[in-house]
């Protein structure tokens, strides 16, 4: 019988480390179009069981979107995941290739299900609220600063900047509801979530791009990825307290 392959994939700004195991090859290749494609073709001769790759805020998509659209098996984990298991394997040392050794070894010694191929208007509405979070921090930032013994020139300089962040809420909040309300399973899911109560619009919105899972895993499964799963800490007759950990 031919030995499954599992692959792991360093994600950086400049480079892609590829790395396989059990044969403990190594590729690199460069972070740009030719360099995805190169990538694809590789995996496409190879056909490995799965492709583990970090979530790199968003330097992984447009090599995701490639290997999806390839039809190859992806599973994009959280980067928590990855160093706990580093660190389960005696490896302290980190570096691209080392990384992607150590992703392609979780890859095969860990369950992993396929995530599905990446929805464009689902990241669409995520960079939407996204930026939306971004405003409104700054927008906190500088009201606080209002807190401040200012001069006036300063002061009104603040007042203006507020009122400008303000006005790019509201128009990122009409973007928001038009991403919604045009497409039929968003608006299905934002009629759901806002029927219950103490979900509100930025809630709704921030359900639908940035747990997109929400409905496709059980109640265990959801818990657990969104950090609210109490984790057993037992060991021989001690009975630790459980705690939620991030997602």
């Amino acid at each position: 019988m031919k030995e499954k392959l599992y692959i792991g994939i360093d994600v950086s700004q400049d480079t892609l480390d590829m790395a396989a195991y059990p044969t403990g090859q190594i590729w690199q290749y460069k972070n740009i179009k030719n360099g995805i494609a190169k990538i694809v073709v590789k995996l496409k001769s190879l056909k490995p069981e799965i492709i583990v790759m970090e979530a790199t805020g968003g330097l992984e998509i447009p090599l995701k979107d490639a290997l999806d659209e390839a039809g190859l098996a992806v599973f994009v984990a959280n980067p928590k995941r990855i160093r706990d298991h580093a660190r389960s394997m005696g490896v302290l040392a980190k570096t691209d290739k080392i990384d992607a050794k150590v992703m392609a070894d979780f890859a095969a010694k860990t369950e992993l299900t396929p995530q599905p191929p990446s929805d464009k208007s689902e990241r669409e509405l995520d960079s939407l609220l996204t930026r939306r979070n971004q405003i409104n921090d700054m927008l906190t930032a500088e009201r606080n600063r209002l807190n401040q013994h200012l001069a006036p020139d300063v002061q009104a300089d603040i007042n203006e900047h507020i009122l400008w962040l303000e006005g790019r809420i509201k128009s990122l909040d009409k973007e928001i509801k038009s991403k919604i309300e045009h497409n039929p399973a968003f608006k299905a899911k934002s009629d759901l979530y806002r029927s219950m109560k103490g979900v509100g619009k930025v809630f709704s919105s921030t359900l639908i791009a940035k747990l997109p899972e929400l409905g496709r895993l059980n109640q265990r499964e959801i818990a657990l990825l969104v950090g609210l799963a109490p984790i057993n800490k037992d060991s021989g007759k001690l009975r630790g307290k459980r705690m939620i950990q991030g997602g």
